[in-house]
């Protein structure tokens, strides 16, 4: 572990720590039924953070600083909170929320992805607590592991936006999180759903990118879901027809400005780590003939360095951005830095 994960991610786990717990603002994904609804009773162990996802994503990054760093001094209280959100009746709360007729698709996929992603974390985990936790999120985890199967053995064509619906996306995070939870079956079938989506896709129209309030590529997002479903040599080729060499340089943009107070517009600074992460898995898969990716991937991971430094700068005191950019800055440091 270097001497800046060692000082980063102990800074992100307590931006996510501050989040979890913060009950306003909250922005609810819900249809009203009864006066009595309201965030905190409906979601007791998602229900702060802005936002049910971000409340998932930040008990994500939570878990994951404590795998990565196990000394870390703020672990204590992490492991607090999650004893107070992950126990049982807190999560049959939210197992009985998305089982009413209304909220079926509730937080699909995005929401459901990085549910599986914290599931998936502390597996890998394995401490003591973690032991419990999991039993706990379990009833949760296969709720939506059976609902994610359906939604996209369902979906007809893919979504392609650079925002929370993108199939891709969603597909890449519960495909690793189902493989770490041994769901082989789901693995399969998300698998074959996503070369039904994406296989026959040519010439992704990188010159689009991005849109004013992108936080996701949909070109990356696609390049790096098909790398998990096909064999090394039909991807490469594949790679090539979808996202040939000529087709990199718009997707390289400058870090964009941080601190416009604007919370679309900073989902742009999140779209710099995706990038990041993305061209990075992208140009180890592609192998030897991979040299333009891995130029690009060197490029956005400079863009990234920066973009850390912005959000040191000041998004990071913006709830608008410190609420969900945290996770987005621990994926990519800890993904690329293995």
């Amino acid at each position: 572990m270097s001497l800046a994960a060692a000082t980063l991610y102990p800074r992100l786990a307590r931006l996510a720590l501050a989040c979890i717990d913060r009950a306003y603002p909250y922005a609810p994904q819900h249809v009203h039924t009864t006066p009595a609804d309201s965030g905190a009773r409906l979601h007791p162990a998602f229900g702060g953070c802005f936002d049910w996802h971000s409340a998932v994503h930040a008990h994500w990054c939570l878990v994951r600083v404590m795998r990565l760093l196990p000394a870390a001094q703020g672990n204590a209280r992490a492991a607090a909170a999650l004893n107070r959100h992950l126990t049982p009746g807190a999560v049959a709360a939210e197992v009985a929320y998305l089982r009413r007729p209304e909220a079926h698709f509730f937080e699909a996929p995005y929401g459901w992805a990085w549910l599986l992603a914290l599931a998936a974390e502390l597996e890998r985990l394995g401490a003591a607590p973690a032991a419990r936790w999991r039993a706990a999120l379990r009833p949760l985890s296969e709720l939506l592991a059976a609902r994610a199967v359906t939604y996209f053995q369902q979906l007809a064509t893919p979504i392609r936006s650079g925002l929370h619906g993108n199939s891709a996306f969603s597909l890449a995070l519960m495909l690793d999180a189902l493989g770490t939870l041994g769901r082989e079956d789901a693995v399969a079938v998300l698998a074959r759903e996503a070369r039904r989506l994406f296989l026959a896709d040519s010439g992704c129209p990188t010159r689009y990118e991005p849109s004013g309030s992108d936080f996701l590529s949909p070109c990356l997002a696609q390049a790096e879901l098909m790398r998990r479903v096909l064999p090394q040599a039909a991807y490469r080729t594949w790679l090539h027809r979808f996202l040939p060499p000529a087709a990199l340089p718009p997707l390289l943009a400058a870090v964009p400005e941080a601190a416009t107070g604007n919370p679309q517009a900073l989902h742009l600074l999140g779209l710099v780590f995706h990038r990041a992460w993305c061209l990075h898995a992208i140009s180890l898969a592609a192998g030897t003939a991979g040299q333009p990716w891995r130029s690009a991937a060197q490029i956005a991971r400079r863009n990234a360095a920066a973009a850390v430094a912005a959000f040191a700068g000041g998004a990071a005191s913006d709830y608008a951005s410190s609420h969900w950019l945290a996770t987005f800055i621990l994926y990519f440091h800890s993904e690329t830095s293995a």
